[in-house]
Parts: structure tokens; sequence; C-alpha cells
């Protein structure tokens, strides 16, 4: 039997200047395992219904490579292998065009290598090691070649897209068509445009994240959960869960179980 090394998720804020569209920067690292032969290893995270700039790093086998992934709308299974570092750039929905020119709808559940990089992301890559932990080289990075060229959506998507996070998905449709200005079905046909995903997913989306963030990473209590997101019980979140990830709840919780989550 191997000895189960811990996994490490964590979330950094950007600056300051930054945060209109970048949601957060985030690492994820698969420790060496000396004990176990060197192949990949399965990891499996929620959906985010965002996209995200991701810089891959594996050492061992002089492996590094640039992804671009698009808005997830269910759990996520992938292949990680040891002693490497996936480093993400986590876009707002609705700001996809700031770090590439795909459209995100067309990524959804899916990924596509960077092939031609800009040179600050080569150079970046090229320097990234395992024990990253300087949130500010992005932002220096970011601020100076991107910032300028940021391509914004439609002023009243990204107040609703800023709406749904900050209330962990708990808003009408009808509120957001008032905080916006604009009708319901209008509001809904230009989210799902500019985002790849609909309103009533990404709101799904950043509940069921939220209850999974109370209940299972910060320890709250299964009757605290239930109400403060709004399920009638458990077994609603639990029904919710398979229906909105396309994963079994058990499954999953085996696996976050044994990585270190540090969020914001």
């Amino acid at each position: 039997m191997y000895i189960v090394y811990t996994m490490l998720f964590k979330e950094y804020k950007p600056a300051a200047p930054l945060r209109e569209w970048v949601e957060c920067y985030w690492k994820f690292i698969m420790p060496a395992r000396p004990q176990a032969p060197f192949e990949p290893v399965k990891h499996v995270f929620p959906p985010e219904g965002s996209c995200s700039l991701v810089f891959i790093k594996i050492p061992a086998i002089s492996f590094q490579a640039i992804h671009f992934v698009g808005p997830s709308t269910r759990v996520q299974q992938v292949q990680v292998m040891p002693e490497s570092i996936n480093l993400g750039i986590r876009l707002k929905p609705g700001y996809s065009g700031c770090l590439h020119t795909a459209r995100p709808y067309i990524l959804q559940n899916s990924g596509i290598p960077v092939t031609d990089m800009p040179a600050w992301q080569s150079e970046f890559l090229s320097t990234l090691t395992l024990d990253f932990n300087s949130p500010e080289i992005l932002d220096a990075l970011l601020l100076q070649h991107c910032l300028p060229l940021v391509a914004r959506p439609d002023e009243r998507i990204a107040r609703a897209v800023d709406a749904i996070i900050q209330q962990s998905g708990d808003i009408t449709l009808e509120q957001l068509s008032r905080l916006c200005f604009i009708s319901e079905r209008q509001l809904q046909r230009l989210f799902t445009e500019s985002t790849g995903i609909s309103i009533k997913r990404f709101c799904q989306i950043r509940r069921l994240r939220q209850a999974i963030i109370n209940l299972y990473v910060q320890g709250r209590s299964r009757a605290d959960m239930t109400a403060e997101r709004g399920f009638t019980d458990t077994a609603h979140f639990y029904k919710s869960f398979r229906n909105i990830g396309a994963y079994q709840l058990k499954q999953f919780l085996e696996h976050i179980n044994l990585i270190d989550h540090q969020l914001l």
C-alpha cells in the first residue's frame, strides 16, 4: 500500500485594479510520491463556470505547457502527474477575451493548448516552480501586458456576473433583471452569448460550490449549510449535487478529503 500524500489547492486574490475581470489566481500541487510509481493520478474538482489560463509544469520529465480552459458545468476528472504544479488565472465570466480569442461556449467542459503564447506567458512559465507563492508576479505581468487591452463585456452582463458571485448564486433572474435595467429574456440571451453559460446554470454552480466549501472545507454543520444555501435538507443537497455536477457525491468527497484547501 502506498502512502497518501496530501495535495494542495490554494487561491490568491489579485491586485485591486485586476479584480474587475480576474476572480482569483489558483494553484494545484500534486506532491512527489517516492514509494509509488511515477504515473498519472486522478484529480477531481467541482464545476467553476469560469474560464482559466493554466500554466502546467512537471519538472521530473521536463514538461511545461499552457492551456486555456473553458467554463465547466459539471464535476471534472483529470489526470495529473506527481511532483507537478498547475497554476491558473481564473477569469470572471464574460472576460475570457482578455487572455484568449476562443469563444467560451465552444470550450465548455474542455480546454485547448496555447501554442502561440505571448512572450510574457512563455517567460513566466519557464521560471515557474513548485514552490510558487508570489501572486504579485502575476499582478505585475497582467497590469503591464493585459490591463490596457481588457476586452470588457456589456456593462449589464458584468453587473449580473458580479451580483451572482457576491450572492453565491442565491439571486433570482427577476432581481438580476431589475439590477441590470434590462428584460429577463434579453438578459438571459446576452449573458449566455458573453459567458458561454446560462444564468441559471451559473447560479446553480456558485450555490453548489459554496455549499461544498461550507460543509466540507469550513466544517460547518449540515443544518447551517442547508439553511444558508436554500436546500430543504441534506437529501436535497445530495440530489442537487448529482443533478448539477453529474457525479456521485460520495466519490467526490473521497477525493477532496485528500486535498489541503486554502481558499480566499
